[in-house]
């Protein structure tokens, strides 16, 4: 791998501050993302991606070194040289010039290091304010397991698998397809798919595959509400209204044990409440939540933060049941 990373110029970016967000465009709630670009500012590639699971789970060091390889035979056969430019222009917009953070800025509160996922934060408060915020926009780079494929792990693009009953089989696609490009983008890596798909407009999306050494198109109709998962892990979730305007982690297996909790039911134990609705209605710390909406099925504390903010709106009430001191009681939270 040293040898191959040689042939690459890599910048290393940990802090959002000054970056360029009409280049720089990718998953800004991602734990790891790499941009292949030439000197012309040409995108040949994304590399990186994740889901609800473990940050890592659906990256390897086998993947990325395909995609290095892919990426340098590309730029071998495409590369024409510098433009006509001497120098990269100013970026136009950054981090700091969107509203909400060039607000805190003004005001000194500007955070030690500008994180990926405040770029995400501070465009949908924008369109909070304007009034332009439709929570059906919330699912962003929507999975391949979404159309019914999965891809190889280590191989990129490559299906490994199709589920039955899928758009993917219904458009007759097997495990071990290479897919080049959706709907008109080149792809190299599973993240190209989902950039792919973040883009797409509709629910019609193309397909163009190498099965063998023979080139193969498909179309595919996608179902509505297509997008949508379990997004619960993204940090960008937490600005999607309404508040809960609480936190309660999940109970261990010895915390259950004491309380007569089995497994797999729902055990919130409440962590922080501070002064608003969820404190005037009753809840306090070290209540443990046992029901939200009727449901006692277990869940993460992001996941039912999700299911709040997806659900409900302003003005919304939230009926959980909270034990205290070996009693239920019902709380009726407005939201």
């Amino acid at each position: 791998m040293a040898k191959l990373a040689k042939e690459f110029v890599c910048v290393r970016i940990l802090n959002m501050e000054g970056v360029d967000l009409d280049l720089f465009r990718f998953d800004y709630d991602l734990t790891f993302a790499i941009l292949f670009l030439d000197g012309n500012d040409r995108i040949y590639s994304r590399y990186g991606g994740r889901d609800a699971g473990p940050a890592d789970a659906r990256l390897s060091k086998e993947s990325l070194l395909h995609s290095m390889r892919e990426v340098l035979e590309l730029h071998r056969k495409e590369w024409k040289g510098p433009d006509e430019r001497d120098s990269r222009p100013e970026p136009k917009v950054t981090i700091e010039t969107l509203p909400r953070m060039a607000r805190r800025i003004s005001k000194g509160k500007a955070p030690e290091c500008f994180h990926c996922h405040m770029v995400t934060d501070s465009r949908r408060q924008l369109e909070i304010e304007e009034g332009k915020f439709d929570k059906r926009d919330i699912w962003d780079y929507p999975l391949p397991e979404n159309i019914g494929l999965s891809v190889d792990r280590d191989r990129g693009a490559v299906i490994e698998s199709i589920q039955p009953n899928s758009p993917a089989s219904s458009a007759r696609l097997v495990a071990g397809d290479r897919i080049i490009s959706a709907d008109g983008v080149p792809t190299i890596s599973e993240a190209d798919l989902r950039w792919a798909f973040h883009h797409l407009e509709g629910r019609k999306l193309e397909l163009e595959f190498m099965r063998g050494e023979e080139r193969k198109r498909a179309k595919l109709r996608l179902p509505r509400g297509w997008r949508k998962s379990d997004i619960s892990w993204r940090e960008s979730m937490y600005h999607i209204p309404p508040d809960p305007g609480f936190w309660a982690p999940d109970l261990d297996a010895e915390a259950r044990g004491k309380l007569g909790l089995p497994d797999d039911v729902l055990a919130l134990g409440v962590k922080w409440v501070p002064a608003g609705p969820a404190r005037r209605a009753g809840l306090r710390n070290e209540m443990v939540i046992v029901e939200v909406d009727g449901s006692r099925k277990r869940q993460t504390p992001q996941q039912i933060q999700l299911y709040i903010r997806v659900q409900k709106n302003a003005g919304d009430t939230l009926r959980m049941k909270v034990l205290k001191d070996g009693r239920e009681r019902e709380i009726l939270l407005r939201l």
